[in-house]
């Protein structure tokens, strides 16, 4: 469709008018499509569909030609917001209440301890404090820390974490999306580590001294962790 019928369309559609959105829709469902297919696989196809027309009405509505953009260029991250934020919300309410209340008395103990030892606590030191296993730990700060961080920080078109999977050539936003679905299958202790080094830009011996391992052991989980996204995203 020529961006001459497409301005034609979206003015009818700020009227109100019903079939000229209906066929901006239409035309523009392989955009749709392009962002909620990295998605499919976790969430309901139909939902994601009406969460991302949802964003693309939002873009038609505030779309202006007068800025030189193309309608595509100018909805995309408008779509992608609208998705990511119904993702963000679903992910919140999934949150088990025993986990929540974990995370807040490791809010706690982190304080008390913080203030006994003069120092970040490990987790093994949470752990005893608590009487908690270490996996429910583990569990509780990815669950009440992790997901939102690594949501704020994919915000930051200069994230650490993307800079280092991906190189200046393979920065797009589609291949940013299918990293964060790499980094949610990440095992709880690797999610931890990744969010210490890359969202809260500590030092490995830091991480270390928060799990409770060596800083050896630190770096090459980092590595093998580095290592196994670029494969499983095909980067060299």
């Amino acid at each position: 469709m020529s961006k001459q019928n497409v301005d034609k369309l979206v003015e009818r559609a700020k009227n109100n008018e019903k079939e000229a959105l209906a066929e901006l829709i239409k035309s523009n469902e392989g955009l749709i499509y392009s962002i909620i297919n990295r998605f499919r696989t976790c969430y309901n196809e139909d939902d994601l569909y009406q969460v991302a027309v949802i964003g693309f009405i939002k873009a038609v509505k505030n779309y202006d030609k007068a800025h030189g953009a193309k309608l595509t260029t100018y909805a995309f991250p408008i779509i992608l917001g609208e998705v990511r934020q119904y993702l963000r919300n679903e992910r919140l309410v999934k949150y088990n209440r025993n986990i929540i209340a974990i995370a807040q008395k490791i809010e706690e103990a982190t304080e008390i301890l913080t203030q006994k030892y003069m120092r970040t606590p490990t987790i093994n030191e949470i752990t005893n404090y608590l009487g908690v296993s270490k996996s429910e730990i583990l569990d509780a700060l990815e669950s009440k820390e992790y997901i939102l961080s690594m949501d704020q920080a994919y915000d930051n078109e200069t994230n650490t974490l993307h800079n280092t999977i991906l190189d200046e050539s393979a920065k797009r936003e589609f291949e940013k999306l299918e990293l964060t679905e790499e980094l949610e299958k990440l095992d709880p202790t690797e999610k931890l580590l990744i969010k210490m080094r890359y969202n809260l830009e500590q030092t490995q011996v830091e991480v270390a001294k928060r799990l409770g391992i060596s800083q050896v052991k630190v770096s090459r989980m980092e590595n093998k962790v580095i290592n196994d996204l670029r494969k499983r995203l095909q980067i060299v």
